[in-house]
């Protein structure tokens, strides 16, 4: 209908307005929401703004880090394979975030050049983590595509015995507090560090999203899966002895 078509183009319009304002911006909000990992941080690298990541977490007795460990650390220090810390602004306290974007703004007025080389810092940061990002995929792809055999594996059963280990296992393990137990971390799949709500992003026919809770928390304890075999015996196929 004409009005459908009219509040389409008004919701466009206030995306294309809202894109427009963000690309703009100097500094863009990162904030933690339902889980602390979010795409804000690489639609500001991409948008050419400065990321203001939360780390109050480090305050806040760790409630925004949503059950992360130390959930900026990668942004504050890298890792292992990219030692690199990005030049973000990290707030761990919402009330300092107006200061620091004052003396940032005092010093652009100033003329001292700062802003200006943060900015340059990030996109430097931003090029230095695509390729780091690329090199580790096609080292995987080349290391998959390097292999020269196939893997053939036989099961092994379960005892009774063991079947009895693990029933006598799951039962104090859910008799415990197993849920405040329970360490998420962000590199484990889910990736969203939330021991109580995964967002599932779902259009409606309105066209905002609606969010759907997850049934339960993702669990990765052993007593969570207990394995269906007791064991597995596996050896090498090559390629030319398959045919």
């Amino acid at each position: 209908s004409t009005t459908d078509d009219q509040d389409d183009d008004h919701r466009d319009d206030d995306d294309r307005d809202e894109d427009d304002d963000e690309a703009r911006a100097l500094f863009s909000l990162a904030p933690a929401g339902d889980t602390w990992s979010s795409g804000r941080v690489l639609e500001a690298m991409l948008r050419g703004s400065v990321p203001i990541v939360d780390a109050t977490y480090r305050t806040d007795g760790g409630a925004s880090s949503k059950g992360c460990d130390d959930a900026a650390k990668f942004w504050q220090r890298g890792d292992a394979s990219f030692r690199q810390g990005a030049p973000f602004l990290f707030v761990e306290r919402w009330s300092d975030l107006p200061e620091m974007l004052r003396r940032a703004g005092v010093a652009a007025k100033e003329g001292d050049g700062a802003l200006g080389r943060r900015l340059d810092a990030v996109q430097n940061y931003r090029d230095d983590l695509e390729r780091y990002l690329r090199r580790s995929i096609l080292d995987a792809a080349l290391e998959r595509q390097g292999r020269q055999g196939t893997t053939a594996c036989d099961a092994v059963p379960l005892t009774d015995d063991a079947k009895d280990d693990q029933i006598r296992a799951e039962v104090a393990y859910y008799t415990s507090d197993w849920v405040g137990a329970f360490a998420d971390r962000p590199s484990l799949p889910t990736a969203g560090c939330s021991t109580a709500f995964h967002p599932h992003f779902i259009g409606n026919k309105g066209g905002a999203p609606t969010v759907m809770p997850h049934a339960g928390i993702q669990c990765y304890a052993p007593e969570c899966a207990p394995p269906l075999v007791g064991a597995f015996s596996c050896h090498t196929i090559s390629h030319s002895s398959r045919f």
